[in-house]
């Protein structure tokens, strides 16, 4: 892979991408201007896209995709601050750290009294068990034990929502806030508080701040374009319906559905990798809108490979598995899902099952 160049940056192609952002968003801002309910549409959906690509960029940047040498590790601050923070409205330090720890142990329970040798991203209680286990924090809550009953339900519904969760925890992270408000996480741990609040401080802090301000200046102006301020709520609150859809619906088919090993039982780095990820099959579109997580599995086995590589890599990484036996997870975005839903409904039945109501 490296003889082959899979691991080099093709410049223009990012020159492809960030004139694509800015052209969307500009987009989003004429339409939004337009009196009509189709510009309101129109808007809500460019501005949604913009958000989720963005999201891809940011990804893109903070893993090093972009510029992978010492002497530019300015360059992937600066862009990662900019299409995390400014772009997004996400922590962009807040992201890394989360986002690192997912990617050290994917799929992986927590064990012991710590959070920090678990994965980040399945810990979604009280809104979704994906594990008997993990739906065991609430078994004797009964908001807990509804909501999971009828998670297969709620599964898609709460995707809209989750773009406004993470700005929620964006602004936590910035400002050391404690509490965590609606979105509220069953599993919450002072010793990951601690390391979080670690990773951010002195002029990168203030930094994180402006930008997350500067943010929702942006935003606001932009929907304050439509004559009522209803209309602007409205154009608000459907971008950001459209882009939690689409992004968390990308990154859950990544991973969701698929084994989850105790922390002290899961196999070695790369078949850990391989078996808690699954790849999105699809046409040309699908690829765009995926952002490169359409080969999930690649990735986490090459973090740093940039994505316009990872076909190339798929095909080398396809064949590495079938010669050791490994199962190579894929699925379109349609049966993806549905696995998905189908999952929940199975966890939901056994958990009903293990902790019946007392």
């Amino acid at each position: 892979m490296i003889a082959a160049g899979l691991f080099k940056v093709s410049p223009g192609y990012y020159a492809y991408k960030f004139a694509s952002q800015a052209l969307m968003v500009a987009a989003a801002a004429m339409l939004a201007a337009h009196e009509s309910t189709l510009a309101l549409l129109g808007s809500a959906l460019l501005l949604g896209l913009f958000w989720q690509q963005a999201g891809w960029l940011c990804h893109d940047i903070c893993h090093n995709q972009i510029s992978q040498s010492e002497g530019c590790v300015w360059w992937n601050t600066a862009f990662g601050l900019t299409f995390g923070n400014l772009a997004q409205g996400f922590s962009c330090a807040w992201w890394k750290d989360k986002h690192n720890r997912h990617h050290a142990v994917p799929n992986v329970h927590a064990s012991g009294a710590s959070a920090l040798n678990g994965d980040p991203d399945i810990d979604t209680m009280p809104l979704l068990a994906w594990t008997v286990k993990m739906g065991e924090v609430g078994k004797d809550d009964d908001t807990s034990r509804w909501l999971i009953s009828v998670q297969k339900w709620t599964y898609l519904p709460l995707l809209l929502f989750a773009r406004l969760s993470w700005l929620q925890q964006g602004i936590q992270f910035a400002w050391s806030i404690k509490e965590d408000g609606i979105f509220n996480n069953a599993t919450k741990n002072d010793d990951l508080k601690a390391v979080q609040e670690a990773s951010l401080s002195g002029s990168m802090k203030y930094a994180e701040q402006i930008l997350l301000i500067l943010h929702h200046i942006w935003v606001i102006a932009l929907c304050s374009q439509r004559p009522t301020i209803l209309g602007g709520i409205m154009l608000w609150l459907l971008a950001n319906n459209v882009c939690g859809m689409i992004l968390f619906a990308v990154t859950s088919l990544g991973h969701n559905g698929l084994p989850v090993y105790e922390a002290d039982e899961r196999p070695d780095y790369w078949k850990l990798q391989v078996t808690t990820t699954r790849n999105i099959t699809g046409n040309a579109f699908v690829h765009w809108l995926c952002g490169g997580l359409e080969y999930q599995v690649d990735h986490h086995l090459f973090p740093t490979m940039p994505r316009h590589h990872l076909p190339k890599a798929h095909e080398l990484i396809v064949s590495f598995c079938k010669e050791h036996e490994i199962t190579y997870n894929e699925a379109n975005l349609w049966v993806g899902t549905l696995d998905i839903i189908k999952h929940l409904d199975v966890v939901a039945k056994e958990f009903l099952v293990e902790f019946p109501a007392m």
